[in-house]
């Protein structure tokens, strides 16, 4: 089996929840399964499985050095996209050529990553936000990977989806021929992801909505959260458009609408990585910490709230599917699409404010409305999250039925 996640760090634990999901699942079916995951850090991995074999990135980026063309907003679309059609006509049509003009940046990286790949019963794409214009150089080496996986003869797959924004031209080709070549695609939101499968052509039987992946995660046992606390995660990133200054005009209104309620204020980072700390992110909302390490931690700590105010996907994730209600705060058509997308399976428990000149007092009574709404919204919350939980596990099933069902040459 050969996993590609949505990062290949545990630098977000977002991230980290959802490859953890996809290792757990893919261990209950078969618990001796020989495992490799597209990842940078060993160690890192252990935590999440012991038994998984880690494999160096190095390899795709030297096997398709062109996915950084496909970058939206760069000169010379015309070359770029000569260039970029030719690579992959190279790879495809003569693979062994192209695997000669590869080894020649890296041969170690290059070989392991097709043995391992073309090797793989299924290649499966785990929990991610990846395939859209933000991150488009990893979007294009995923869907390498799931076109050399194709090729291969392998089962391919991709679970807890979030697809788009997607307007540059090379990725949307891109993703509109590797996606329909997928035996199983499981959408995390049925809005957008769902516009783009139909304007592709992907058949009906093909796809599939389960929410977010690492909601399974969550202990149904413990029932709703119901705790005291206001939560707040902030974002500073370039794909996020928060500016400073709203980030310090929503720490007042934390600040002020807190105090107003008796509420203490919990920080919830999620990501770590260093051009996008989110414990830098809430300045000196509350007492400086590097925030919790794992996804049962992060969960632990969004269950001591009532309700939580995010700029951060998987914050609302964890909390919706927790009863706790969330107020997201969205400056770019990235976020504002991820939002949208839990707002249509969670209902009014997921409000969207936008930056703007009303921002605080739009702040304000979307934080009003979440805290009076949470108390009566908890028990539906759970439940809507365990029947996408459910949704999930079905998808893996009809992943791992596909994989049985098919009989590889070796």
């Amino acid at each position: 089996m050969f996993v590609d996640p949505s990062a290949h760090t545990l630098h977000n634990t977002g991230d980290a929840a959802m490859l953890q999901v996809a290792l757990m699942r893919i261990r209950a079916q078969w618990a001796g399964a020989c495992v490799t995951v597209h990842f940078s850090d060993a160690p890192a991995l252990a935590r999440l499985d012991g038994q998984a074999h880690v494999l160096s990135p190095k390899g795709v980026r030297a096997w398709a050095p062109d996915a950084g063309l496909a970058a939206p907003g760069r000169p010379l679309a015309r070359a770029r996209a000569l260039l970029a059609r030719a690579g992959r006509t190279m790879r495809r049509r003569w693979p062994g050529y192209w695997r000669v003009v590869a080894r020649m940046v890296d041969r170690t990286s290059v070989d392991a990553y097709l043995r391992t790949v073309q090797g793989a019963d299924l290649v499966l794409l785990t929990g991610a936000g990846a395939l859209t214009d933000a991150f488009a150089r990893h979007a294009v080496q995923l869907l390498e990977t799931l076109e050399v996986g194709q090729a291969a003869g392998a089962v391919t797959a991709a679970t807890g989806q979030g697809l788009g924004p997607l307007h540059e031209p090379l990725l949307v080709e891109r993703a509109a021929g590797a996606v329909r070549g997928a035996d199983l695609l499981a959408l995390r939101e049925p809005l957008l992801g769902v516009q783009l499968l139909a304007a592709w052509g992907v058949a009906p039987q093909q796809w599939t909505v389960t929410g977010d992946d690492a909601l399974a995660l969550l202990d149904a046992g413990l029932g709703p959260a119901a705790g005291p606390a206001l939560g707040v995660c902030l974002r500073r990133a370039p794909y996020a458009r928060i500016d400073d200054a709203t980030l310090h005009e929503t720490r007042e209104v934390v600040r002020s609408f807190a105090a107003a309620v008796a509420a203490p204020v919990t920080g919830l980072p999620v990501s770590r990585h260093l051009l996008e700390d989110d414990a830098d992110a809430l300045g000196g909302l509350v007492q400086r910490d590097d925030g919790p390490r794992s996804p049962d931690a992060l969960i632990e700590r969004v269950r001591g709230c009532r309700t939580v105010l995010t700029g951060s996907y998987h914050a609302a994730v964890f909390a919706l599917g927790s009863g706790v209600p969330v107020v997201a705060l969205a400056g770019s058509p990235y976020y504002l699409h991820k939002f949208a997308g839990l707002a249509a399976l969670f209902g009014d428990a997921c409000q969207t404010v936008v930056p703007g000149p009303l921002l605080a007092r739009d702040l304000r009574a979307a934080l009003l409305e979440a805290w009076e709404l949470a108390p009566p919204a908890r028990e539906e919350l759970c439940a809507t999250a365990r029947r996408q939980v459910v949704a999930g596990d079905a998808a893996y099933a009809e992943i791992f039925q596909l994989v049985e069902a098919r009989v590889r040459p070796r």
